[in-house]
């Protein structure tokens, strides 16, 4: 399951409510830790599923400076969480 779709999945017992909010909370705030720009790579690429492309043309970067950028967003996500 991708993270976004477990995001927004439409799963109401008490339990699972609780540990996404908590989950969702623990993202945010190691999000909010990571450099700027590979921030927005990982919100446009893994959070609005954009391509390393439309990412990369968004950032004003190139697709390979995109990859690492995501790849060392996740490994600062990773630590942190």
């Amino acid at each position: 399951m991708s993270l976004w779709n477990w995001i927004v999945a439409d799963d109401t017992s008490p339990y699972s409510a609780a540990v996404r909010a908590e989950s969702l909370q623990a993202l945010q705030v190691a999000l909010a830790a990571l450099p700027d720009d590979q921030r927005m790579a990982i919100q446009l690429q893994q959070l609005e599923g954009k391509s390393v492309e439309e990412t990369a043309a968004a950032l004003g970067r190139t697709p390979d400076a995109v990859r690492g950028l995501v790849h060392r967003g996740k490994l600062g996500l990773v630590a942190t969480l």
